[in-house]
C-alpha cells in the first residue's frame, strides 16, 4: 500500500511588493501554483 502523498508545498521569496516587477512576479507564481497543484508560501 502506497503512503498517503502530502500536498506538494514551493517556498517563494519576492523581494519588494511594492515594485510593480515584483507584483507580477507574485502573481505569475501565484497563478501557475495553482495550475500545477501546487501550494506556495
Amino acid at each position: 500500500m502506497p503512503a498517503h502523498a502530502e500536498e506538494a508545498k514551493v517556498a517563494a521569496i519576492v523581494k519588494g511588493l511594492d515594485n510593480p516587477f515584483f507584483q507580477t512576479m507574485q502573481k505569475g507564481i501565484e497563478e501557475q501554483a495553482k495550475a500545477d497543484g501546487v501550494g506556495v508560501t
